[in-house]
């Protein structure tokens, strides 16, 4: 994937629904991204948020993310490391002086932002109120006030953007007796170096193993890594954006192909290119794309393709689904992708390629509910037969235009 000149947030968010609509790197809220920028920021997921929902809500917000100062977090981590090596904090003791230290970071950082303004004020010409300075960086919404990722010791320690996730393909091996040569084994010819922590309990206990694991291998912030965690996961560690997911791609590739899973994972990576072909085109900001795993759904739809394009009987069809679904016979051209965008003045939500069916949305709970309306609209024209009436043609076209689906589009 490569990834245009962006701001540091813009780079974070398109990294975030990558890997975000990945079902084999990421299952349910788990996971973490982080970018490190030169005034000392660390911008890392909150926790609560999946990977799929941070993204820029305007030219104003991110959602989903917050920031510390990482200097900060890292005099933390040195501390509690000499700290526990004396005189060991028990497991609660050690997790709650690990959250106070995050609640440091956070107000020391909003501390440099201030002072930032203020200077800012002094030296520059009042602007009108409400109005951004140019060339700062996007403010923080409410939501994304939230707590940071307990994960967020592991990205502090670690190169200027850093993935953590948790490809299926890694935590089936790193289950395994003998985890570490059965990597050793697999990646041989792929990845130079690995780097390998055992197992710890997620958070400051796991960053403290990590730290130990990354003097051992004498890695240093300015060499990517490629780090293997003892029944848990991975994490990729990089300049930038581009270089981690190469990084991710490399190790999950390998070992998918070697996986007796492997015809069971390789269709995931579909997600990436079906919204990337989306992207490029038509959406007004990234979107993901979900594979449909639903048997009957899948099975219907195999027996009748047709089904797929059925006038909407219900509102919700038409304006969770879109007004027709969009098949197609290769993932090399995007004009039908772009023709659909002049055709409808939106992009696709149901999207068929091969055998494999689709649904695309701003993040993977969107995606979701467009899958279980489309299902509903389906066994509604099961259960109805011939005599199904859909809607009128007006009523089609009022609803494509409605103001209260704009918003709740735009809300959603």
């Amino acid at each position: 994937m490569t990834v245009q000149a962006l701001s540091p947030l813009t780079e974070l968010t398109v990294l975030s629904k990558y890997a975000g609509e990945r079902f084999d790197w990421i299952q349910a809220g788990g996971g973490n991204t982080s970018i490190k920028t030169e005034d000392g920021a660390l911008w890392v997921k909150a926790s609560g948020v999946a990977l799929s929902e941070v993204h820029a809500t305007d030219a104003q917000s991110v959602q989903g993310l917050c920031c510390l100062d990482n200097a900060s977090l890292m005099g933390a981590i040195n501390l509690l490391a000499r700290r526990q090596s004396h005189a060991p904090l028990q497991k609660s003791e050690l997790e709650a002086a690990a959250q106070q230290a995050l609640l440091v970071a956070s107000r020391r950082r909003k501390e440099a932002e201030q002072a930032e303004r203020d200077r800012d004020r002094d030296t520059n010409e009042p602007q009108p109120e409400n109005e951004p300075s140019v060339g700062r960086e996007p403010e923080i919404s409410t939501r994304q006030q939230a707590r940071p990722s307990i994960e967020t010791w592991l990205h502090a320690q670690l190169g200027t953007v850093v993935l953590h996730t948790h490809p299926l393909c890694v935590t089936a091996l790193a289950c395994q007796p003998n985890w570490q040569m059965r990597f050793e084994a697999q990646l041989a010819n792929v990845v130079d170096e690995l780097i390998f922590v055992p197992y710890a309990t997620p958070g400051i206990e796991l960053a403290l193993v990590l730290q130990q694991s990354l003097r051992m291998a004498e890695w240093t912030r300015e060499k990517p890594a490629v780090i293997i965690l003892q029944n848990h996961g991975l994490i990729t560690s990089g300049p930038s954006v581009e270089a981690v997911l190469t990084l991710t791609e490399t190790v999950t590739q390998e070992l998918t192909q070697q996986s007796p899973l492997y015809e069971h994972l390789h269709p995931y990576r579909l997600t990436n290119q079906i919204s990337g072909l989306v992207d490029a085109m038509v959406a007004d900001e990234p979107c993901i794309s979900w594979l449909c795993e639903d048997r009957w759904l899948n099975e219907q739809i195999a027996q009748d393709p047709a089904c797929l394009n059925l006038l909407p009987l219900f509102p919700d069809q038409l304006v969770y689904c879109g007004p027709e679904a969009l098949c197609l016979e290769t993932l090399e051209d995007n004009s039908p992708v772009l023709a659909y965008k002049l055709k409808h003045r939106q992009y696709p939500r149901v999207v068929r390629y091969q055998q494999w069916l689709f649904t695309i949305g701003k993040h993977v709970k969107a995606c979701r509910e467009i899958e279980s309306v489309l299902k509903a609209h389906l066994l509604t024209y099961v259960a109805g037969g011939e005599r199904s009436q859909p809607l009128s043609a007006e009523e089609m076209a009022y609803l494509m235009g409605w103001e209260a689906e704009h918003y709740r589009q735009q809300n959603g």
